[in-house]
């Protein structure tokens, strides 16, 4: 009980830095296994992507999609890392959508109240799930319309630059351009000039 207690998470297959070993033998002898127990004291690994988060989902078929799309923004507002939408087949052959939202551990049961307040659902569920982040940062690009922010996402095989759509957006409403050419210089851009 002490132990788990102290435990603070499942740290299975992800890195970490062993800080302090210690190990116990009891005196009592046992048949089927040693008496002894091996505790280590660990700190995870700065540079782990490992996040724990909470999956709250809810399934409404009897809302306005207008009002549905405000929560959503709602909810964005709250900083949920992700909110996503999708049709589905509910009871009685009716169309409906479940609204899956990713949420910073310990915050679900606000989430839920925000589903509650913000729409007709009457239940939702909780689970906790693993999340798997790549290290990202900002940074700009310069194009011939000037700079555009952008996402530097470092993934396993190397380097990828991924343009941000309000600024590209933005960009080609003041220069009569499409977004699409925007994107594209950004991507171009980066890869000749990489940093």
């Amino acid at each position: 009980a002490i132990l788990t207690t102290l435990s603070e998470d499942d740290i299975t297959g992800y890195p970490f830095v062993i800080k302090k070993v210690g190990y116990g033998i009891g005196s009592r002898k046992l048949e089927a296994r040693i008496n002894g127990l091996r505790i280590m004291e660990i700190e995870l690994d700065e540079q782990s992507s490992r996040k724990v988060v909470d999956i709250i989902e809810t399934d409404i078929d009897d809302e306005n999609p207008e009002v549905i799309a405000a929560l959503m923004d709602e909810l964005r507002i709250k900083g949920v890392c992700d909110v996503t939408l999708e049709q589905i087949q509910m009871k009685k052959g009716r169309p409906g959508f479940r609204l899956t939202v990713v949420a910073p551990k310990g915050i679900d049961h606000e989430i839920a109240n925000t589903l509650f307040s913000h729409s007709s659902t009457i239940g939702a569920r909780s689970n906790e799930a693993k999340r798997f982040i790549l290290p990202r940062e900002s940074v700009t690009v310069s194009t011939r319309w000037g700079e555009v922010a952008a996402k530097k996402i470092n993934r396993p095989n190397g380097v990828e630059i991924v343009p941000e759509y309000d600024a590209c957006k933005k960009i080609a409403a003041a220069n009569g351009v499409s977004i699409r050419e925007v994107m594209q210089e950004v991507r171009y851009n980066a890869r000749q000039n990489p940093s």
